[in-house]
């Protein structure tokens, strides 16, 4: 399998500097931790795919009770397709776990926040920006209703781990 080579800047932002090609010189022990806050950026974003899939596949079993071609209709052209968001694959399909009884209480709260976390943390690895501050180490800024920071530390990794394996157990113990 070819493993493809794409440009993906190799310049540090440092706070309050403009872009700054990596000489190799330049905070070069906190470089590598970068590329793992990149690598760990991508699979927050395959990660929450996962479980969109999930989502996907509770909105569609809800809906239907066997498959037909109208069935590969709406997977094709509505689930699949970028026409419903995360946010409301979530929401719609709380509500059909919610409506068929498979979830309620302090489990459906629960899995709501760690659904909403998993989107937003998506999002801010999707579309924020990654760079380290010489006073707090490496950020991710992004925004959300207005800028936001978070400050990329393995406390902040082990919530979202935390939060993806919450989800995924209890979908995985609902459907």
């Amino acid at each position: 399998m070819k493993k493809i080579k794409l440009y993906v800047s190799s310049s540090l932002k440092i706070e309050g500097m403009s872009l700054i090609p990596n000489s190799g010189e330049i905070i070069k022990s906190n470089f590598e931790d970068i590329i793992i806050c990149r690598e760990n950026a991508g699979k927050i974003i395959w990660a929450a795919i996962s479980i969109e899939q999930k989502l996907d596949d509770i909105i569609h079993s809800y809906l239907f009770d066997r498959h037909t071609k109208k069935t590969d209709f709406f997977i094709n052209y509505f689930l699949k397709t970028n026409r419903i968001d995360f946010s409301t694959k979530r929401q719609v399909a709380l509500s059909a776990l919610k409506e068929d009884n498979k979830i309620y209480g302090k489990k459906y709260s629960k899995l709501e926040k760690t659904l909403s976390n998993i989107n937003k943390t998506r999002n801010a690895c999707a579309h924020g920006n990654i760079f380290e501050s010489t006073e707090h180490g490496i950020i991710l800024d992004y925004y959300e209703g207005g800028k936001k920071s978070e400050i990329l530390t393995d406390e902040y990794w082990t919530k979202i781990e935390n939060d993806f394996s919450i989800a995924n157990e209890i979908i995985d113990n609902t459907i």
